[in-house]
């Protein structure tokens, strides 16, 4: 019986072959597009390395002020942040950080133009990054503004080849750094942990930040 199901099926197939190659052509390449755009939205989207505390994880990236005849928004400050965020109850732990942004840091007269974050020590333990050499920095690094940093496996690749990188110095943003740990490399478009290079919020040259 399946069968003649199935030879009756070719057959139809086979009157129209155009129009049947068309239909499933259609068919085959709109499930392909919606298993790729699935894939790809649960490949950034879901709790992965270093991001593994996603579902116990609250984020604040905009803030807004409005009133009668205006409404204002952007990111929040870091007055805001220490401000605010620090006593909301039932927090474990709380971590400060810029959004990374491309400086010059430059080997044999090339600049190699890194991305660069600052942040603080909580930062790594909220997030769980994969290290290769060393360790990541601390709170009183961030509080001293001890001029150390982390970097990832393609800068240190950059910089020193398949040789060690602790302990040796990567000038970024204009400000020279010893480096006390190599973690592996975070995609981009995981937003929060990527960068090229970290370095404690303590050694932004303009103090103002704090305001």
């Amino acid at each position: 019986m399946l069968k003649n199901y199935i030879k009756i099926a070719l057959k139809v197939f086979a009157r129209r072959k155009f129009f049947t190659f068309i239909s499933l052509f259609a068919i085959s390449l709109t499930l392909v597009v919606l298993m790729v755009a699935t894939a790809a939205l649960d490949f950034v989207f879901s709790p992965m390395p270093p991001e593994v505390k996603q579902d116990r994880t609250l984020i604040i990236e905009h803030v807004q002020m409005s009133g009668p005849d205006y409404v204002q928004g952007g990111n929040p400050g870091y007055k805001f942040l220490d401000t605010y965020m620090r006593t909301l109850p039932g927090v474990e732990l709380t971590s400060i950080w810029s959004e990374q942004r491309i400086v010059s840091s430059y080997k044999d007269g090339y600049d190699l133009k890194p991305y660069l974050k600052r942040t603080d020590g909580e930062f790594w333990k909220i997030l769980e990054f994969t290290f290769l050499e060393g360790g990541p920095f601390t709170a009183d690094d961030d509080k001293n503004a001890n001029f150390v940093a982390v970097i990832n496996q393609a800068t240190r690749e950059k910089l020193f080849g398949n040789g060690p990188a602790l302990g040796k110095f990567v000038e970024a943003d204009r400000q020279r750094f010893r480096v006390v740990g190599v973690v592996a490399n975070i995609p981009i478009y995981r937003m929060i942990p990527f960068s090229d290079i970290w370095v404690p919020t303590g050694t932004t040259p303009d103090p103002e930040y704090k305001q």
